[in-house]
């Protein structure tokens, strides 16, 4: 299924791939962003996607991304206190803009059980060419038959992955980037099934979508004369 999904997307967006693997010369980053995202269905019928609130955090000592992100699948999220509104945490224009300049894990939060990470497919692709500056991208679920957690670069079927994350290089593409000022960062896509129900029966709706990153619409409000 994710070929053709990711044919539908190359046609919108241009090219895009899997996200890279960790090196063996990677450290693994100690901060986290913590994005949570919701959508509502407007009076004409529209699916309007946008992140209500965000996070920082910072893995302490030992702990790793598995151990906060498992928290978080098990309802015990150690940024609960913290939450506040996204242009608060990250400034953005719009409600899917995200703009860092950090090595940090991005965790993203479907808060809504109407949706989930998609089904037999990656979590998030990335631009063509640009998997190197986001990797590790990962879905976090706990399995519903042995109780065990899961942390796979393809969600299964009937996971019900509503918690993913992947580690961002912003400032390592930064450096390498040729755009005025810098200000532009690599596009990624979700890849998220919304569940409607149709007499009774929940159906499964392939959703992709293409965030804001950098500066919301590719442009540098600042821009270098």
């Amino acid at each position: 299924m994710e070929s053709a999904l990711l044919e539908v997307v190359a046609a919108r967006v241009g090219s895009v791939q899997e996200m890279g693997k960790l090196d063996t010369t990677d450290v693994l980053p100690k901060d986290v962003i913590v994005w949570s995202l919701d959508f509502k269905v407007t009076g004409s019928g529209e699916i309007d996607i946008f992140y209500d609130r965000a996070a920082r955090y910072r893995l302490r000592g030992p702990e790793t991304i598995e151990d906060y992100t498992r928290r978080i699948v098990d309802g015990h999220d150690p940024t609960s206190q913290d939450w506040k509104t996204p242009g608060e945490v990250v400034p953005g224009k719009s409600p899917l803009s995200i703009h860092h300049t950090e090595y940090a894990y991005l965790v993203f939060v479907l808060n809504n059980k109407n949706w989930q990470f998609m089904d037999n497919c990656f979590p998030f692709s990335v631009e063509n060419g640009k998997s190197g500056y986001y990797i590790e991208a990962t879905g976090v679920w706990r399995d519903r038959l042995t109780g065990a957690m899961k942390y796979e670069y393809k969600v299964e079927s009937g996971a019900k992955c509503r918690v993913a994350y992947f580690i961002s290089k912003a400032q390592e593409e930064f450096d390498n980037s040729k755009e005025p000022g810098n200000a532009f960062v690599t596009r990624f896509n979700f890849y998220l099934d919304l569940i409607v129900n149709r007499k009774g029966v929940p159906r499964l709706l392939p959703t992709i979508v293409d965030p804001d990153v950098g500066h919301p619409g590719g442009y540098d409000p600042n821009p270098v004369p």
